[in-house]
């Protein structure tokens, strides 16, 4: 009984990816970018191409795939400084171009029936924020009541500088990513041990990632990070390598990955 509740488990969590709600997108590694030559990541209103951005994920959030990752970031041309980017964001890829990240378009919304009072139907009724967002809810990462009605997603940050302070122990990265990059909604700190492929370095043609952070036991702490991913590691995207109920998660120091179990799901 135990072992066929840990694997619907799994496979919901791999079905809340497709969703975009947490444990987001999954896709090869796209190089993202103006004309970008691989995909990006895909969920709920996901982008392909040249962006190499990921769906629209979580609350605000953008996502990455079961143990995949994302394009190299930014969802535009190439750029070298905010007067390049009308409207939009100059944003160094993870590759270490700089690209110009634009907010997505606004989200198809769901009905307020039944919904907590503080549905919102319109971008003009959050304004408890910065940037306020009207999109439809995620619900949690790790499952529970299928999620109606739409929440008001905020800008959490506006410099990397905002963000060095909630560093959680173990990353040495933090940054502040915009709308618009990875498919993010609202802009969010995002933490971990690269910011650039030339941050890669502990085995050969290390390639810096943004996708699913390692998961812990009975902790439903699912986030994400930029993590250094290798040819080498013992799994891959989309988690080949990895059997059973098992994903491709990134080590807790984020350089590599290894097959782990997902967090858990909570009724």
């Amino acid at each position: 009984m135990k072992s066929a509740r840990f694997a619907l488990a799994a496979l919901a969590f791999a079905a809340l990816a497709d969703l975009g709600c947490g444990s987001s997108n999954p896709a090869g590694p796209g190089t993202g970018g103006g004309g970008g030559a691989a995909a990006g990541a895909s969920g709920r209103g996901g982008a392909t191409g040249a962006a190499g951005t990921g769906g629209v994920g979580g609350i605000g959030g953008g996502a990455a795939g079961t143990g995949g990752a994302t394009g190299t970031g930014g969802s535009g041309g190439t750029c070298a400084g905010p007067g390049d980017c009308p409207g939009g964001v100059c944003f160094q890829g993870l590759d270490g171009v700089r690209r110009c990240a634009t907010s997505p378009a606004d989200p198809s919304l769901r009905s307020c029936d039944f919904a907590p009072a503080d549905c919102c139907l319109q971008n003009s009724q959050c304004t408890q924020g910065t940037a306020g967002r009207c999109i439809p809810n995620a619900g949690s990462p790790c499952g529970g009541a299928a999620p109606i009605g739409n929440v008001c997603s905020y800008d959490t940050c506006t410099t990397d500088a905002s963000c060095t302070a909630a560093m959680p122990a173990g990353a040495t990265v933090s940054a502040c990513v915009p709308a618009g990059a990875f498919g993010l909604v609202s802009a969010r700190c995002i933490y971990g041990g690269c910011r650039t492929d030339a941050d890669c370095t502990a085995s050969a043609n290390g390639k810096c990632q943004y996708g699913n952070a390692a998961t812990h036991g009975t902790q439903c702490d699912l986030r994400q990070v930029f993590y250094c991913a290798y040819p080498s590691d013992p799994c891959q995207d989309r988690n080949t390598g990895c059997t059973g109920v098992l994903l491709c998660l990134p080590e807790e120091n984020y350089q590599g990955r290894h097959c782990a179990p997902g967090p858990p799901m909570f009724p």
